[in-house]
């Protein structure tokens, strides 16, 4: 699924909420960082020299460094400009702020997914019946088990516990290619009767021996 850019959506692209809204869907997209962790972003987390990476804080305060791959740096970058955060006085400041300019709630990036998903279906007939910033999530785990990625490599990125909840990704990797896999073979291969059904004297004889042997 491709969502809407907000940037070019509802009016001046330069807008700094636009700016803000595009950055936090593509760090969410292209890390698969919880909501929770989204909004506990500081600016000091943020660091896009070489390599780039974010600071996360996941469950039990566990922190962990992202990499960010180039269209979340491009974003981030131009978030920072636009809110003016790249001064020193404001490394300790929230990096995403709501209208009011305090920190995020849960509720208001669900919000913000949703509003552009709903743009996107619009635009570009999306037949998907709905989205959150969980299933972003989803999507980037199982976009990392297509590449080929190590699980243990998805599990660090994820922020998961354990390895065991990040191989369920693998297993409905597996589960899609089996069933695509069948819906070919079944246009490929043509349906076949077995060949005793029509032999009249060949189930005659099968009777016959099955009677012999009880």
């Amino acid at each position: 699924m491709t969502l809407a850019d907000p940037r070019a959506s509802g009016g001046d692209p330069r807008s700094t909420s636009g700016v803000r809204d595009f950055a936090i869907l593509t760090l969410l997209y292209t890390t698969g960082i919880r909501v929770s962790e989204l909004i506990g972003i500081k600016v000091k987390d943020v660091a896009l020299g070489h390599p780039p990476t974010l600071l996360v804080r996941g469950k039990g305060q566990k922190s962990r460094y992202v990499p960010l791959a180039a269209p979340a740096v491009a974003a981030l970058r131009q978030h920072i400009d636009c809110q003016g955060l790249d001064e020193p006085q404001y490394l300790g400041a929230w990096l995403f702020v709501n209208h009011l300019k305090k920190q995020f709630a849960k509720q208001g990036i669900n919000y913000i997914v949703k509003k552009y998903f709903l743009k996107a279906k619009v635009d570009n007939s999306i037949v998907a019946d709905r989205f959150s910033p969980h299933i972003m999530r989803h999507s980037t785990a199982m976009g990392l088990v297509d590449s080929g990625v190590d699980l243990i490599y998805i599990r660090d990125l994820l922020g998961h516990v354990s390895v065991t909840t990040t191989e369920v990704y693998a297993k409905a990797d597996a589960a899609r290619r089996r069933e695509a896999i069948e819906a070919v073979s079944k246009e490929i291969v043509p349906k076949e009767n077995a060949l005793w059904e029509s032999d009249n004297g060949l189930k005659g004889w099968l009777k016959d021996f099955n009677k012999s042997i009880t």
